[in-house]
């Protein structure tokens, strides 16, 4: 077996095998095939499902904040109220909205615009902005904080 000298510092040799160098070799060799053919046949990273997909309700919502802190939710449809909260409430509903409201901001899009609240058939939440095409899969955040949005879909007929 032959070896590979590398001078590493002034007096020492590090010696790598051959089969190391070939093994890396032909993992970086790999990797680049099957990356280029996932290109060519478009099945590339399949991700999550699409957010629209098996929907059981859903719900357009608008948020109006007031001067004060406070903030509403709304329905989209007709401005029917869902739920105000006095400032210092609901802070986990407004962290969501947050990062969403700021795309917004940076893409020159309208605040108004309503978002959509998915329930999907296995009981999954999503909160959808069709303005900025962002969505916020609100399983991730737990039970507890899942259930605040819960609360704002009108109950299953």
């Amino acid at each position: 077996m032959s070896l590979i000298h590398i001078e590493h510092e002034p007096g020492s040799d590090v010696k790598v095998p051959g089969w190391a160098l070939a093994s890396m070799a032909g993992l970086i060799v790999a990797t680049l095939a099957m990356a280029w053919v996932a290109v060519l046949t478009n099945t590339g990273f399949q991700g999550t499902p699409d957010p629209t997909s098996q929907v059981a309700r859903s719900l357009d919502i608008a948020f109006h904040a007031g001067t004060s802190g406070e903030l509403e939710v709304v329905a989209a449809r007709d401005g029917s109220a869902i739920k105000s909260l006095e400032a210092g409430e609901g802070g986990f509903l407004r962290g969501v909205l947050r990062p969403l409201e700021r795309e917004r901001m940076r893409m020159g899009a309208p605040n108004t615009a309503p978002y959509r609240l998915i329930e999907r058939r296995d009981g999954t939440l999503m909160l959808l902005d069709p303005t900025t095409g962002l969505d916020v899969d609100l399983a991730a955040f737990g039970k507890t904080s899942v259930a605040v949005f819960a609360e704002l879909l009108p109950a299953s007929s």
